[in-house]
Order: C-alpha cells, then sequence, then structure tokens
C-alpha cells in the first residue's frame, strides 16, 4: 500500500496472509482478531500490523522484523523463520514451535512477553541472539505472573573469570510472588568470543546478577546431544540477568554484610557462603 486505505476487517477471527513486501503510508484497517501469517520469500518488516492480532504465523525462512511492540492475544506460531524484535516487545497469549532456525531474536532492548502460571507448567521462551538459539524455560510454583525474556553475547557486569558461557540472558518479572526453575540453553557456538573457558565436565551453576555481585546456585546439567546443553536451577522469586558458568567464574554470595561508623573510620563487617 502506498496511499489510500486498506480494510481488512473482514470478520473476526479472518485470516490475512502477508506474501510481498509492504510500506504503509497510507491507512491500514486490520482486525485486532485476525490470524495474520508472513510466508514471502524475503526478509519482510511488519510495518501494517496492528498493535494487537489474534495469531501471527511466521513462515518465512528469511525472516520478520517487528516495526512495533506486538500484541499476539492467542498463539505466536514460529513455522519458519525468525523474528527480529529491535526495541520492540512482543507479547505472546502462547508460543507453538521454535528450534535453530525459527526464533524470536532479542537484538535490541525488546524482550518476548508470556504468562507463567503458577501450576508449575513448563513454558518455554524460544529466544535467541544473532545465530545462536539460547531458549529459556520457567516453571513456577508461585504467583502466576507475565515475564519478559531477552539474551544478548554480552554481559552488562563481568564475571570473575572467563570460565562461563558467552551468553546473557535477562529474565523479570512483571510484579511479586513468583517462584521459578529456570532452565537455560546454549550450544558449543556459545562458548566461543570474549569468554571461552567454560569446562563441561566441572560442576556448573546458574549465576543471577543481584548488585553488586552475582550469586551462584549450583545447576542440574543436561547433554542434550549434538552440541546442546542445558543447566536448570529452582527456587527463584527475584529476577535479573543470568549467566551459566563453573564455580567462582560468578563468584560472590553474601550471607550476611553489616558496617558501623567509628569516627572518621568505617568498619564493614561481612560473611560469604561462596567465593573467589
Amino acid at each position: 500500500i502506498t496511499s489510500g486505505t486498506l480494510n481488512a476487517n473482514v470478520g473476526t477471527g479472518s485470516n490475512i496472509t502477508l506474501g510481498g513486501t509492504f510500506t504503509n503510508s497510507g491507512t491500514f484497517n486490520g482486525s485486532t482478531t485476525s490470524r495474520y501469517t508472513f510466508n514471502g520469500t524475503s526478509a519482510q518488516v511488519t510495518n501494517i500490523l496492528p498493535s494487537t492480532v489474534g495469531n501471527l504465523n511466521v513462515s518465512n525462512s528469511a525472516g520478520i522484523t517487528l516495526s512495533n511492540p506486538v500484541i499476539v492475544s492467542s498463539t505466536l506460531t514460529l513455522a519458519s523463520g525468525k523474528v527480529t524484535l529491535n526495541a520492540n516487545n512482543l507479547t505472546a497469549g502462547s508460543v507453538s514451535g521454535g528450534s535453530t532456525s525459527s526464533y524470536v531474536v532479542s537484538n535490541g532492548s525488546g524482550g518476548l512477553i508470556q504468562n507463567v502460571p503458577g501450576t508449575s507448567t513448563n513454558v518455554s521462551f524460544p529466544v535467541g541472539y544473532t545465530d545462536t538459539y539460547t531458549p529459556v524455560v520457567l516453571n513456577n510454583s508461585g504467583t502466576a505472573d507475565n515475564f519478559t525474556v531477552s539474551v544478548k553475547d554480552a554481559f552488562d557486569n563481568s564475571p570473575a573469570t572467563s570460565q562461563v558461557v558467552n551468553k546473557q540472558w535477562t529474565i523479570t518479572e512483571a510484579g511479586t510472588g513468583a517462584n521459578v526453575a529456570i532452565t537455560l540453553q546454549w550450544n558449543t557456538a556459545d562458548e566461543t568470543g570474549t569468554y571461552n573457558g567454560f569446562i563441561r565436565t566441572n560442576p556448573v551453576y546458574i549465576g543471577m546478577y543481584n548488585s553488586p555481585i552475582w550469586q551462584q546456585t549450583l545447576a542440574s546439567y543436561t547433554d542434550l546431544g549434538g552440541g546442546v546443553y542445558t543447566a536448570s536451577a529452582g527456587g527463584y522469586t527475584a529476577f535479573s540477568s543470568f549467566a551459566v558458568g563453573n564455580v567462582d567464574a560468578l563468584p560472590v554470595e553474601l550471607s550476611a554484610f553489616t558496617s558501623n561508623v567509628n569516627g572518621r573510620d568505617i568498619n564493614l563487617n561481612w560473611t560469604t557462603k561462596t567465593e573467589k
């Protein structure tokens, strides 16, 4: 559409298939309950989507890029191709699919948002950064809440050593009261780069950044085969940046920290559970 108006409100639950390249300098009246399918043969940009859609089906091996934040009230289906977020959030009622060739790329400040019920049900967030698929699974035994998940190849706060997977997962909760077990997935390609000293034969830990320190928790490590691995740990009631590493790579957990003033001096007293 280069000008004028396109009315796509052809009924509740209508199917709208977008197979070409679209520009929207006119007006697009798309139903918020319609099912939108992107199935072109070259990269597409979603600059005609309403802010809320019923279903979103990605079936384009070249992928799509969001032009604005999008809420998928029902199901996001990742059949083929990636969804690049940039600075936009993508909220989904549920997500179907997810693979090494079809996932949500969190290459900017945007994230994938889903509700995680407090029913101990696994909810998968099929996210990755650039060319690697590093999904997250959340299992909540506490209060149901919306969670935002993203991942990148850099750390906002550096680990103590190079013995970490070269990924930072960011997980945030909209409210409070959740009690979550977290599973982080990576592959051998994620063990190279700036941080490349990770040893999978050592005990594996999940670290959560709790300013000013990384708190590490012993994780259950699984080799899924084909160079794909996961680390899982539970009991998380607070959320931040997460990482996977060996002991002391995500170095210090404090069990006590106090201070007192003595004249012009300040005395600091602390006890650590784990330390480098």
